[in-house]
């Protein structure tokens, strides 16, 4: 998913609460702006002029004890550290459950529904405990798949945001729902 995209998504279902959004690359983090609160801090774990990378959430909220908080998301189960990631503020909750397959590149997805359910005042916890399944990971990618095709119509229609779906197996489409006479550039778009 790109930024345009993840950023189109972020407008939508922050639509009807009080938080702000930022969405950066790795080599920005040091100038994220924690004022606003709360917020959504989206991450891609590789420099700005780079043009794929992973996407990561963080949750920014301020409590009297501690003042600024996150709770951190990777669908992959790494920690900021992992990614070599340097937060001014403190990091209170980690996922460490590996939730999506890696053949996957819809980690945007991931980052949304987390969001989505975080924003209902879902502890993090229960989202990766109830929302996903970390022993059946494809149950994961079908359900963020489904969850980007119901927001992309109730968002007026963002383009180019979810894989589609096999017709025969009704997996994620691979290289055999492809015909013969596609060529290799058109089977690296489905993937």
């Amino acid at each position: 998913m790109n930024e345009f995209v993840l950023e189109s998504y972020l407008k939508c279902i922050i639509a009807n609460f009080n938080v702000t959004f930022e969405i950066v690359a790795i080599d920005e983090l040091q100038s994220t702006q924690n004022s606003n609160l709360p917020k959504l801090l989206i991450v891609n774990t590789f420099k700005r002029n780079n043009k794929v990378g992973h996407w990561c959430i963080c949750h920014l909220y301020r409590t009297r004890k501690f003042g600024v908080n996150a709770d951190f998301f990777c669908s992959f189960g790494s920690s900021p550290e992992s990614y070599n990631m340097q937060f001014p503020f403190h990091i209170t909750w980690v996922n460490r459950k590996v939730l999506q397959p890696l053949y996957s590149d819809n980690c945007g997805l991931y980052v949304i529904l987390f969001a989505y359910y975080r924003l209902r005042r879902i502890a993090p916890s229960k989202i990766v405990t109830c929302i996903f399944d970390e022993t059946h990971k494809e149950n994961n990618e079908l359900r963020v798949i489904r969850f980007g095709k119901r927001l992309r119509r109730s968002c007026g229609g963002i383009s180019d945001a979810t894989p589609t779906l096999c017709a025969s197996t009704g997996a994620i489409k691979k290289r055999h729902c492809l015909s013969a006479s596609q060529d290799a550039s058109s089977a690296q778009e489905t993937e």
